[in-house]
Formats: C-alpha cells, structure tokens, sequence
C-alpha cells in the first residue's frame, strides 16, 4: 500500500476512502481524485459483498459570468 499510496502522490493525488468497503472489513472500493473528497460514507444498499461509496466534492466558485 505504501507503494501506491506514494505513486498517487506523485500524480497530485488522494485515495479519500479510509473506511472498510466490503463486508469482511477491509478496504477494496476506492475514490481517487485531484482534491481531496469530504464526507465519505459506505453503505450497505444492496445484496453486494460491497458497499455503495457515497462522497461530497467541494464546489469551486469560479466568478460571474
């Protein structure tokens, strides 16, 4: 993981998943992006050995028009 973890840093990037994904406990299902991500959930909606990922983006006020 520490290989990975210092790839995605050489790219500007964050894993922002730090909960388990799964139902055994672990990590499997990742949101990698260029900013870092608030607000990540993992639930279990569906019949899956896997949790849906729910996550917030900050907004960017890019000016008026």
């Amino acid at each position: 993981m520490a290989k990975f973890s210092s790839m995605l840093s050489e790219f500007g990037l964050y894993q922002n998943v730090n909960i388990p994904t799964h139902s055994s406990g672990h990590t499997l299902d990742l949101v990698i992006s260029d900013i870092p991500v608030s607000s990540v959930n993992a639930t279990n909606y569906l019949t899956s050995d896997h949790y849906s990922i729910c996550f917030t983006l900050p907004t960017v006020n890019q000016g008026s028009p």
